[in-house]
């Protein structure tokens, strides 16, 4: 009922309180008898509902009128809520707020919320300085697709973000440079990409002079660096190409206008090696026909009488040089081309291995052995796999997996294992069958135990699609799985997932690594070491993303960018703390 047409409550007549007033008369007739009737007694009215109900409209204003009060008791569930929006901003992509329809949802908005009511939280302070990454990448991106109106308004928002004011100064520099070229840029980009297109590399015209320029202008261009490495690769190749055909002046050009550009070059020992041997190749045939000619010609001085017959040993050894000549650069040939088949066979083994597919990686590894049977880095590569063999058998060992156990044992022996380690794996996976057929008696679940069953497993797999291999503790896919074998050991499922668990971290590791995200493939990394300590792969995993911090960390100093250079110096020497790597990293971070 609305207020308004609420009847209001009756207090009654003030007259019928004083008790002097006479009794008014009744209008009642009298009966017979001379007497009034008995009046009725009048019903009491009961006021009691009412301010009850006042009571109640009191308590709802008050707790009305201190909602914020109430609100902010509870601030720790608003600050997990905050942080869980801005996580799913942040995989979504919604960094900042310039997207339609995510006013006030992104990312950046949602941490400044947070450290506005709580200046000390950590994870909101690290989450804004992912966003202050992200804000850095995406406006050198937009940088080298000349787009210099998004570069500035993503600087722009890096103040906000707490980034470093040498970075945000930098981008300015930059974007300042690329506007003031105008039209430069394109025109260098069109240049560069046409000339290597036909495969000119050098002169006023070439690739590589293209490029150069467009890195004068704005340093930290990656086309224009990616441009360079694609122009060194052609002329790389030319290079190779000129020896085979015996051009070496043409080659020793090429070479020394590589080395020039990067001392450091991947390509230059091979090239080098090669020139070297064909140098030397040809000044022994120089040698040798010089001394048959001094020869010839001593003969002739010292009889006439002979000349006929020196002249067809002449001949003769001519003959003979060269066809020892055509005998040997043959053998070079083969040589040369079964090194390179040797080479491309390890490539294809160590591929293999980083990707865990060992046995294509072992039979890479013999091949590249048949090429050279002296090849160290492919028997380097059987004991890696044969360790990594036995490193999995022992795993699925643990994990009651007796087929996949055999499998490994076997691969193991045919890379060439040692006897010993053998013999353990082989007693290992015997003691292991023998529980496994005392297990295979167990009684058959409870409905309570088989529920419980599968719902460990629902939630293990839901975790592993998450990522969440490890971590959190008594959630993870790992836990979450051993919770599930601890209620019946011959889960097949749950078998099989735990055993692959390794194998999916190592393949996140790898995955990130190509894709640049090193932080990423340092958390499978760490979710793979705390599953399988004793992987023979971590080794060569934390290598291959040790370079990756190298290599970013050579950029960024390359830029200017001294404190994310050092950062991921840091990083790489936490990983492989005796690198070699990190000493030029060092330098170049000094400007050494």
């Amino acid at each position: 009922m609305h207020p308004r047409n609420r009847p209001d409550p009756e207090l009654g007549r003030l007259d019928d309180l004083d008790p002097d007033r006479p009794a008014p008369v009744s209008a009642e007739p009298m009966r017979a008898d001379g007497h009034r009737p008995p009046r009725q007694p009048r019903p009491r009215r009961r006021h009691w509902p009412w301010a009850a109900a006042a009571i109640v409209l009191l308590g709802l204003a008050l707790l009305w009128t201190q909602r914020e009060a109430l609100r902010e008791g509870f601030p720790a569930s608003q600050t997990r809520e905050l942080l869980n929006a801005a996580a799913r901003a942040e995989a979504q992509g919604r960094w900042h707020g310039d997207a339609a329809g995510h006013a006030g949802d992104d990312a950046l908005a949602l941490y400044q919320r947070i450290l506005a009511d709580d200046p000390d939280n950590d994870a909101a302070r690290l989450g804004l300085r992912r966003v202050g990454q992200a804000l850095v990448d995406q406006a050198q991106a937009a940088l080298a697709a000349g787009d210099t109106a998004r570069a500035r308004t993503l600087a722009g928002l890096l103040p906000d973000t707490g980034e470093a004011g040498a970075t945000v100064a930098d981008l300015e520099r930059r974007i300042a440079a690329v506007e003031a070229a105008g039209e430069a840029l394109p025109a260098l980009l069109e240049r560069g990409q046409a000339a290597l297109a036909r495969r000119r590399i050098r002169g006023e015209q070439g690739a590589l002079l293209a490029f150069r320029q467009m890195l004068a202008i704005d340093p930290g261009n990656a086309v224009a660096a990616r441009g360079i490495e694609d122009a060194l690769a052609v002329l790389a190749d030319e290079a190779g190409q000129a020896l085979a055909a015996g051009r070496l002046e043409d080659a020793t050009g090429m070479i020394e206008a590589i080395a020039g550009e990067q001392s450091q070059h991947a390509s230059l020992p091979a090239l080098r090696q090669r020139l070297a041997q064909a140098q030397a190749q040809l000044k022994a045939e120089a040698d040798a026909a010089a001394a048959a000619a001094a020869k010839n010609a001593a003969d002739l001085a010292a009889a006439q009488q002979a000349a006929a017959e020196a002249a067809a040993a002449a001949e003769a050894a001519e003959r003979q040089a060269a066809e020892l000549a055509r005998e040997r650069a043959q053998a070079q040939a083969e040589q040369d081309r079964r090194a390179r088949e040797s080479r491309r066979q390890l490539a294809a083994g160590n591929r293999a291995l980083r990707a865990g597919r060992l046995e294509d990686a072992i039979a890479a590894f013999e091949r590249a052995l048949e090429g050279d049977a002296d090849a160290g880095p492919a028997r380097a590569g059987l004991d890696t796999a044969a360790a990594r063999a036995l490193a999995e058998a022992r795993a699925a060992i643990e994990q009651a997996q007796p087929e996949r156990a055999q499998s490994r044992i076997d691969l193991a022996r045919r890379a060439g294992a040692g006897s010993p380690a053998l013999a353990e794996a082989e007693q290992s996976l015997a003691a292991m069958s023998e529980r496994l057929a005392q297990v295979l008696a167990r009684p058959q679940l409870d409905a309570a135990s088989q529920e419980r069953l599968d719902r460990l497993k629902a939630q293990a797999r839901t975790a592993e699609r998450r990522g969440e291999l490890v971590e959190p503790a008594g959630a993870s896919a790992y836990d979450l799985y051993r919770q599930a074998l601890a209620i019946d050991p011959m889960d097949e499922d749950a078998r099989r997932a735990v055993a692959a668990l390794p194998s999916r971290a190592q393949s996140l590791v790898v995955h990130h690594t190509e894709l640049g995200r090193l932080v990423e493939a340092g958390e499978a990394l760490d979710a793979l070491v705390a599953m399988a300590p004793m992987d023979a792969s971590i080794p060569e995993l934390r290598r291959q993303l040790a370079n990756a911090w190298l290599e970013r960390g050579s950029g960024q100093a390359r830029a200017g960018e001294t404190g994310p250079a050092r950062l991921s110096l840091e990083r790489a020497r936490s990983l492989a703390p005796g690198h070699p790597g990190l000493a030029v990293l060092a330098r170049e971070i000094d400007g050494g």
